[in-house]
């Protein structure tokens, strides 16, 4: 099973139940994206991997517009300056997104791994991670400084419209793929590398780990993977397609 989750939620949300909770109760093991929910754990890992080598500044990589907003969401998040200015700029974009998220109360502890990892441990089955630390980290810090900076800006934009967790949470509690698709790729336009390396070439390598579990025998196993990786001409459908795999959608409960 392939399931589109929300990384960061807000509380109250009655989501696992019918189609989706008859697939997971089917399944005898959890599938996800990287098994490091922890907050505290989470931050201790970016700054060891993100300081940036060459000594520079995020504040003199920026234009004087982009500068301002940096300041200001960081002062914002409550993060401080000082250390934010001397990572890489992919790390502060990931670590205001987490904060950014909290605006509504929306939070990783209601989001939907955080769930699905709590309804794993009742059940006493498995779960296990599609990518490690080091290579989920490895693929933001391997992107040109132009797309670092282009995600830092697409993290800023989002943050700025206040607008965007209630059509996120509409779009997902809703289905609506193509919207979601929509969603995604926002700001990735002019920035082809940034957005093959978050999308196309990890919904490509996931797909060959999803065939590969599928040519072992027995088992059934439940895939959470953020749904914008299930959405879009290069979502990890495309690349199961091009495996001779064809998913089914189920409709889900109204």
């Amino acid at each position: 099973y392939l399931f589109g989750t929300v990384h960061a939620l807000p509380p109250g949300l009655n989501w696992l139940r019918g189609p989706i909770r008859t697939a997971f109760d089917a399944s005898d093991e959890l599938v996800v994206e990287s098994l490091v929910t922890d907050e505290d754990d989470y931050f201790d890992a970016l700054l060891a991997y993100g300081i940036a080598s060459d000594g520079r500044r995020i504040t003199q990589r920026l234009n004087a517009e982009q500068r301002a907003r940096f300041t200001r969401h960081v002062a914002q998040s409550r993060m401080p300056l000082i250390m934010m200015d001397v990572m890489e700029p992919w790390v502060p974009a990931m670590m205001l997104e987490r904060r950014g998220a909290r605006r509504d109360n929306w939070q990783r502890r209601y989001g939907a791994e955080t769930i699905l990892e709590a309804a794993a441990e009742r059940r006493a089955i498995p779960v296990t991670a599609l990518e490690n630390i080091d290579l989920q980290f490895g693929v933001f810090g391997h992107l040109s400084m132009p797309a670092q900076i282009a995600l830092l800006e697409k993290t800023m934009t989002g943050m700025d419209d206040p607008t965007y967790n209630a059509r996120l949470l509409r779009t997902w509690t809703g289905g609506d793929v193509e919207t979601l698709a929509q969603l995604n790729t926002e700001g990735f336009g002019r920035h082809p590398e940034l957005y093959d390396s978050i999308g196309p070439m990890r919904n490509e390598r996931w797909a060959g780990w999803i065939q590969l579990r599928l040519d072992e025998p027995g088992g059934k196993f439940f895939v959470a993977v953020g749904a914008a990786h299930l959405a879009g001409p290069d979502s990890v459908f495309r690349f199961l397609n091009e495996r001779g795999i064809t998913a089914r959608r189920i409709p889900n409960a109204p």
